[in-house]
């Protein structure tokens, strides 16, 4: 774990500030430092410790806000005077509404604020790039090149390099590319041109079929804030927890937004846990972005915090010496160079499960007959997969035990995890390379003696897809806090790996039913028992909600018997279906899965998200409605009601809705659309009484409906009578002062 601040101070002004996205960071620094004096018996320094974590923990009570980066972007765009994108995009506009308005566009016919020339706008995840677009581009780079390593090249370094905030067309020419990419990412270095050819044919895809992608969406938010100074709350300090799964463009927002980002933007996070399919991270390369910025400022300092506090030592080895040292050897530009982490605790070794068949594996872990069907796993014990297709594999034996993909679990924290088949259903074939840095492992050479050892057979670009794996590998194994078992029905594309961990003394080899393992046996027996109440399952299960798990989150509260938030997860379920199909499929069909979420969350008693599903099933009336009435006791929702009353067409009710709770903006705009000039004349007179309007935007809207009435009394009201007079002379005229 890395840590990017200039010192602890700096971190505890973090949680001052008006924006914090993240304190655990900082406590954690705080009782690290606590537990460390206790240790040292050090009485005085002993109490400044408790003091100090007494006052971090009173400043979780000041003002502050905590968000995903998503929603921060949104959040960051709501503040600004809208724009249209020099591109024609406004790929924040289709986030905010979540696909809605686009969805109903094309199935209602209706106009779409999210559409560009009537055609909806969607985002290019990985999987709707590997999907859509790689069979458009897969010929035009280089053969047995992995999609996930082209889409990385494009959203890390063409469109997500810092670079690209010098360039009109929004991604770097090939010159450029080249040149950042030398060192950092050298596994494509003789083929750029080919992977530019292909980004190239992508961006004009994604404009033809009407995409955007992630850095279209950081770099609309920061054109915004360019064309128009952020004026919101002031963000004196931000803390950015998991640091490496963003881009330096994404990053580059809070340089936008900050007033002091060189002093007070706290970064943190573990390059070796770098899943995101769409990033390269490196800590040091973080230095060009400050730079960039403002070279007069100091670079913050890095930290590497060393004590793990999750795993323990021997989870802590395996995950070092087994995963990241090899890492470091073959891609040595692929992540910061870091000391070991140091457990606070020793514990059993990994074990590979060799003598027990997976459909069995539960019945010889707790001693139970055929039938039991994993009932015996408690809610902090895991079984760890590589995706949804290796989770549908799994035998019926283990249904009801909690399951993950590795990138869910990510952030996450288990007793016991078992990994399954992640060999087996990798895509890297293979593994039999990790047994050439065996020799440097061995020896314990420096890490800069082992780079100069000859390593036959391998080549960076043909084995760039083992970096991914290896980093995925790493963050599994991290998940654990007690005990590790790997399972693999392969078990001759994992042999080489498992080996060479034998080689070194990293992993039980002897299989689950040894006698050397029974201590890892009772661990887990253990960790069942004190974790297979409802109350454990309750709580994972609001857990796994909150991280939108949908599945396992319904799994977990079936367990625990509460079949309200049971339905409620099986809700969500269908709702997200509504959107996949709906993006990828047919848009009808998404709409009609959109209406049955809508009476699944209505028999939960789930009234917003039963109006936010009516809403994307077309039915607009009843959603707004709903919305309405959640809106007494909920004002944040009366301006969903009134978004879905100028959804609908009553564009009267939506103004009276805006005006109510001050969204004078929206207000005058729906009146205009209601062709109601009165009405606009008088609530512009009433913003700019409440000062929520600026004198010069009052005259334009005035200007624009020919009330010379009003903006005469504007004039007086800002003490330019001969304009006043100019006004009223001219209403008289018009015959406005005899209406």
């Amino acid at each position: 774990m890395m840590v990017m601040a200039s010192s602890l101070q700096v971190a505890a002004t973090v949680m001052n500030g008006v924006l914090m996205l993240m304190v655990v960071a900082v406590v954690v620094a705080a009782l690290r430092r606590q537990k460390e004096v206790i240790e040292n018996d050090d009485v005085e320094a002993e109490e400044d410790a408790d003091d100090d974590v007494e006052k971090l923990l009173a400043m979780l009570a000041v003002p502050m806000a905590m968000a995903s980066y998503r929603k921060f972007l949104i959040m960051l765009d709501g503040t600004v005077v809208q724009a249209e994108a020099a591109d024609g995009l406004d790929p924040i506009s289709a986030l905010r509404e979540q696909r809605r308005a686009a969805v109903r566009a094309q199935a209602f016919g209706r106009n779409s604020s999210t559409a560009a020339e009537g055609r909806a706008m969607y985002e290019v995840d990985y999987d709707l790039f590997k999907l859509k677009f790689w069979p458009k581009l897969c010929q035009k780079v280089p053969s047995g090149c992995d999609a996930v390593l082209v889409w990385r090249e494009f959203m890390s370094y063409i469109k997500g390099s810092y670079r690209v905030l010098d360039t009109e067309q929004g991604y770097l020419d090939l010159a450029t590319y080249q040149e950042i990419t030398s060192k950092c990412s050298p596994g494509f270095k003789d083929f750029r041109k080919e992977i530019y050819t292909a980004f190239k044919t992508y961006e004009k895809l994604r404009e033809e079929w009407n995409y955007f992608d992630r850095m279209d969406v950081a770099r609309h938010v920061i054109q915004q804030l360019k064309r128009t100074p952020y004026e919101g709350p002031p963000i004196h300090s931000a803390a950015v927890d998991e640091v490496q799964d963003l881009a330096q463009l994404e990053l580059a927002v809070f340089f936008v937004v900050m007033k002091k980002p060189y002093e007070e933007l706290f970064l943190t996070g573990d390059t070796s846990q770098t899943v995101s399919r769409a990033v390269e991270f490196r800590f040091c390369d973080l230095q060009s972005l400050f730079h960039h910025f403002n070279r007069s400022e100091k670079v913050p300092e890095l930290d590497q915090l060393l004590i793990n506090y999750r795993s323990h030592q021997k989870i802590l080895a395996l995950s070092h010496r087994g995963v990241v040292q090899p890492l470091e050897l073959a891609f040595p530009h692929a992540i910061d160079k870091l000391a070991a982490d140091t457990g606070h605790r020793d514990g059993v070794l990994p074990v590979i499960v060799k003598d027990v068949a997976l459909e069995d594996l539960a019945q010889h872990m707790f001693n139970l007959d055929a039938c039991s069907a994993g009932i015996a796993f408690g809610a902090s014990q895991c079984i760890l997969v590589r995706n949804e297709a290796s989770r549908k594999k799994l035998p019926q034996s283990l249904s009801n035990a909690l399951v993950l993909t590795v990138e869910q679990s990510k952030g996450l924290e288990f007793d016991d995890c078992i990994l399954v088949n992640f060999f087996t259903d990798s895509m890297y074939e293979e593994w039999q390379t990790m047994k050439i840095f065996l020799p440097d492992l061995l020896e314990g050479q420096s890490k800069d003696a082992a780079a100069h050892r000859k390593r036959p057979q391998f080549e960076n670009f043909r084995h760039a897809l083992l970096c991914s794996e290896l980093k995925h590998l790493y963050t599994a194994i991290t998940r654990t806090k007690h005990v590790l078992l790997f399972f693999e029905e392969d078990s001759a594309k994992a042999s080489h790996v498992f080996k060479m961990w034998e080689d070194l003394g990293l992993v039980s080899s002897s299989g689950l039913m040894d006698e050397a393992n029974e201590k890892a046996r009772a661990q887990i027996h253990q960790h069942a028992g004190e974790n297979r109440g409802k109350e454990s399952w309750i709580h994972m299960g609001h857990n796994l909600l909150n991280r939108q798990l949908y599945d396992q989150a319904r799994s977990a509260f079936v367990r625990a018997e509460d079949q309200k938030m049971a339905k409620i997860c099986e809700a969500y379920l269908k709702a997200q279906e509504a959107a996949r199909t709906a993006t990828e499929e047919s848009e009808a069909q998404g709409v009609q899965l959109f209406r049955e979420a809508a009476k699944l969350f209505h028999a939960s008693d789930a009234r917003r998200e039963e109006a936010e599903c009516w809403r994307c099933g077309g039915y607009l009336q009843k959603a707004a409605k709903i919305f309405e009435n959640l809106g007494q006791e909920q004002p944040d929702l009366k301006i969903e009601a009134a978004k879905a009353w100028a959804e609908y067409g009553d564009y009267a009710r939506a103004a009276r809705l805006y005006e109510e709770e001050g969204h004078f903006d929206e207000c005058i705009q729906t009146y205009l659309l209601a062709e109601q000039k009165q009405d606009v004349g008088r609530v512009v007179l009433v913003a700019h009484e409440a000062q929520a309007l600026k004198a010069d935007e009052c005259f334009r809207y005035l200007q624009d409906i020919d009330d010379h009435d009003r903006a005469g009394e504007l004039f007086v009201r800002e003490g330019n009578y001969e304009q006043a007079a100019s006004c009223f002379l001219t209403a008289v005229g018009s015959g406005d002062l005899l209406k």
